[in-house]
């Protein structure tokens, strides 16, 4: 098995678009042109001001997300569409910045990110 795949986004992008992702090996390692099964990440920078329709969707080998948003460019949080990480299968957590989880906790009740709270994780080591 290889290591896994950390894919981060380049600092300028501004919107992940509805289905960018979905039906991707993102996240997956390869080695000698082979796709493992060691699943991994995301990072997404603080730029993204939102993450479309089931961007992630059917993304196997997706383990989590790593939100570099902090609050500098725009108030409240990126926003996040339906379905986004619909059947992918290993998808274990969204990490945050620490300093920024009080914002995710306080959406609206009818935020698509109340979807998605139980991947939600920060931790003090990210602030």
């Amino acid at each position: 098995h290889g290591k896994p795949t950390k894919l981060s986004l380049g600092g300028g992008l501004t919107q992940i678009i509805p289905y960018m992702f979905s039906y991707t090996g993102v996240g997956a390692a390869v080695i000698n042109n082979q796709i493992t099964t060691t699943p991994g990440s995301v990072w997404i920078p603080h730029t993204v001001r939102g993450i479309g329709n089931y961007a992630f969707c059917d993304c196997d080998y997706l383990a989590g997300l790593t939100m570099g948003f902090d609050g500098s460019l725009f108030d409240g949080v990126p926003k996040i569409g339906d379905g986004v990480f619909d059947d992918c299968d290993k998808f274990k957590y969204i990490k945050v910045r620490h300093s920024q989880r009080d914002k995710f906790n306080k959406v609206a009740s009818n935020d698509p990110w109340r979807d998605y709270f139980k991947y939600l994780m920060s931790d003090p080591s990210f602030p």
